[in-house]
């Protein structure tokens, strides 16, 4: 499992470090800084001096020996597997190592130590690998500080106590609108590959990293410029604060210009983009809206398209139920045989009052159903579609309507049932066939002439 955590560490490492932005590290407009300055007495400059030749050997002879020793015995600096936790051991080191003297210049250069175990006695690194602070320097339009440690320096000590800590620097750094600062130790492997890859040649090393103008030049001749990352300043050795701080300032002024050029095309292309957005709102907006009328419009259309074919299918069936009323009145007209000769003791004359005032009477046979009575009544040009008869001596209902009558629906003129093809046979037997049919005028004592009311049912 170890194995494969470190594989995991390796290769998210790898993407990581193939993700910085390209860096161009010697511009044209490059400026560069080497300090002469030594914190040392002149006697100790000449004693380095005499001593010279002897370090350029031993150096000499280590550089072979670590040439042929590295076949055997890999550099673990090679070896980058947690560039976070590199750049944050060295924040942790500096301020452990530095930071319980907070060192302040009069005009006059002289240090003014002070107590502070406040975190605004340290400079505001940035805890992440170089490939995050360049890729955040060129993402928010600003200048990356980079500060390569070097623990054997003899200005190291200085320069960290003394230098970076100044009030003057501090202020400087803290310019977050501006700048990033970001530090790495070179005995780590983070710090050794961004060494390897700035080349400095002494220590402290101060990088300035930012967007610049590149001349493009083709065949000799120009042919315009081009802005990108760039190394834009390196300085190399000691400085007092305010020249530092000087000397940064003039880096970052001269190439001002790239900067606010970038943020204003940038401001440009998200106003630009705003406007897009609003414009594609609007626009949606507009459908939408559109879209919404053209429903509701269709919808009315469908709603008025249903109440046309409701009212439709209405006028239909009341002028189809009037054709049936129609029909089944000549139909009966036709089937009821003529009235018999009135004999006493054999038939009865029977009156009937129609829901509109007028009479119609007729001669029945007792022994016949009584509703041959329903189709004479129904065979009436003013009878009602649905109706009962009624007498008053006594008041009850003449159940007359025979129970294979159907509703006047039956009588409605369709290709699957034609009204007028044939003329109807006339009935000649109204007897009582089963017992479903309605009793005869000698069964319900409906013998002796009387006075019938014709009641509208749907009255």
């Amino acid at each position: 499992m170890g194995f494969e955590d470190s594989g995991l560490r390796q290769r998210s490492t790898a993407s990581r470090i193939s993700s910085v932005p390209q860096v161009e590290l010697i511009p044209p407009n490059q400026r560069i800084l080497r300090s002469r300055n030594s914190t040392h007495s002149w006697w100790w400059s000449t004693a380095l001096f005499l001593f010279e030749p002897i370090r350029l050997g031993c150096s000499l002879l280590f550089g072979i020996v670590k040439f042929f020793t590295s076949f055997l015995w890999s550099d673990p600096r090679n070896q980058v597997t947690d560039p976070v936790g590199d750049v944050r051991n060295f924040i942790q080191h500096f301020k452990e190592t530095y930071g319980s003297v907070n060192t302040s210049f009069d005009v006059d250069g002289n240090s003014n130590p002070t107590e502070s175990s406040t975190s605004d006695s340290f400079p505001p690194f940035f805890e992440g690998t170089y490939a995050d602070a360049v890729q955040e320097a060129k993402q928010s339009l600003r200048f990356l500080i980079v500060y390569l440690h070097g623990d054997s320096h003899e200005d190291t000590h200085r320069f960290c106590k003394d230098i970076l800590q100044s009030e003057d620097v501090l202020r400087f750094l803290r310019n977050s609108n501006e700048l990033l600062f970001w530090g790495c130790n070179i005995e780590s492997p983070e710090g050794y590959r961004v060494s390897r890859t700035l080349r400095e040649h002494t220590y402290p090393f101060i990088g300035v990293i930012g967007l610049t103008n590149i001349p493009i030049s083709e065949s000799g001749v120009y042919s315009g410029s081009s802005t990108r990352m760039a190394l834009l300043g390196r300085i190399e050795g000691v400085l007092e604060p305010s020249e530092l701080v000087d000397q940064l300032n003039s880096i970052l002024n001269e190439h001002q210009t790239a900067i606010i050029t970038a943020r204003l095309d940038r401001s440009e292309r998200e106003m630009n983009a705003q406007l897009r957005r609003e414009q594609d709102l609007a626009y949606e907006a507009s459908l939408a809206e559109d879209r919404a009328k053209v429903a509701a419009r269709e919808a009315q259309q469908r709603s008025a398209a249903l109440v046309a074919e409701q009212l439709a299918k209405d006028a239909k069936r009341k002028e189809d139920l009037k054709k049936a009323h129609i029909n089944r009145k000549r139909i009966w007209q036709s089937r009821l045989p003529p009235p018999p000769k009135f004999e006493e003791g054999s038939t009865v004359q029977l009156s009937f009052k129609m829901p509109r005032g007028s009479r119609v009477s007729r001669v029945f046979n007792l022994n016949d159903s009584i509703k041959l009575l329903y189709y004479f009544v129904l065979s009436q040009d003013d009878s009602p579609t649905e109706f009962e008869v009624q007498s008053n001596f006594p008041k009850r209902i003449i159940p007359c309507q025979p129970f294979e009558e159907s509703d006047v629906e039956d009588y409605i003129d369709t290709p699957d049932n034609k009204m007028d093809c044939d003329e109807p046979e006339v009935i000649t037997d109204w007897s009582r066939k089963c017992q479903n049919d309605p009793p005869s005028f000698f069964d319900i004592d409906l013998t002796r002439p009387e006075m019938l009311f014709v009641l509208n049912k749907d009255a």
